[in-house]
């Protein structure tokens, strides 16, 4: 049944305008799973086959997922997807404790190109991971289409704040101008609309898009037990597109975005699956 949904999925990445012109449908999700390593007991195992069963239902073209560290889960995880998803990044390097990056990217279309950099600077428990960015380029029909998967520094302070501008750069360093286009997705600890969220949209080159829909934050949620929260909920993750490439004849825009607040049934009440919101992004290429 799942390979009924994919073929279905795959034809209906198609739509035309009333020109007869083919408009490509490009359809991705970004999610910080909080999958973390074993040694910290947060239900990992309990709550990855609904995570699988959530990310399977969007139908998305391609899923960039963060803090896929637990390595019980993460095996479960792959397995569960890998009908609909043949194509996925590596895990990369590890820590001196032997933790990744935790950002994986699986696609329904064929990753090209694949490029990993780790950053150079990190601060308290972060240090714990070898945290960076993956690039890879998957081949969406005729075109070329960049997607750079990351996880920046978290919390609050200027220090953290210098970490996460230093990281931008090196996200900055693996952009590939061959490709019709870049985007930049994952979870980047910077609230939307702040001074270091306008600092980095300039540095990257890149636009976003409104959310539709009553949903507005992705993470620091006070109604979960995952991990502890002070004050307002955020908006923190994103799918941004790079600004328009002079030398490519396709061009790119967003259609519509969306954040979502999937549950699951636990001890006879509905829970949140991860401590953060996914957001889905559909981008139209024409």
């Amino acid at each position: 049944m799942k390979h009924f949904y994919c073929v279905i999925a795959f034809l209906t990445c198609f739509t035309f305008n009333g020109f007869g012109q083919s408009v490509k449908s490009l359809n991705i999700v970004s999610w910080n799973v909080f999958l973390r390593p074993a040694i910290l007991n947060d239900n990992q195992m309990g709550r990855v086959d609904n995570i699988s069963e959530y990310l399977l239902s969007t139908e998305a073209d391609v899923l960039v997922l963060q803090e896929v560290f637990h390595k019980k889960a993460r095996k479960s995880l792959f397995k569960k997807l890998a009908p609909c998803y043949q194509f996925r990044s590596k895990v990369g390097k590890r820590s001196f404790f032997g933790v990744s990056s935790g950002v994986v990217i699986l696609s329904k279309h064929k990753i090209t190109e694949e490029h990993q950099v780790s950053f150079k600077k990190a601060k308290g428990s972060d240090k714990m991971a070898k945290k960076g960015a993956i690039s890879a380029v998957i081949q969406f029909f005729n075109t070329k289409i960049q997607i750079i998967g990351t996880h920046l520094q978290a919390g609050g302070g200027v220090q953290r704040k210098n970490i996460r501008q230093s990281q931008i750069k090196q996200l900055k360093s693996l952009e590939d101008t061959t490709a019709i286009t870049s985007l930049y997705v994952g979870d980047f600890n910077i609230e939307n609309g702040t001074e270091p969220y306008i600092e980095m949209m300039l540095t990257l080159g890149c636009v976003n898009d409104e959310i539709n829909g009553e949903i507005k934050a992705t993470a620091n949620f006070s109604d979960q037990e995952l991990y502890p929260t002070k004050g307002k909920s955020k908006w923190i993750d994103f799918i941004l597109l790079k600004k328009w490439r002079s030398k490519s004849k396709k061009k790119v825009r967003f259609k519509k975005s969306i954040i979502e607040c999937p549950k699951f049934l636990k001890k006879g009440r509905l829970s949140r699956l991860s401590d953060h919101n996914p957001i889905h992004s559909s981008l139209i290429i024409e």
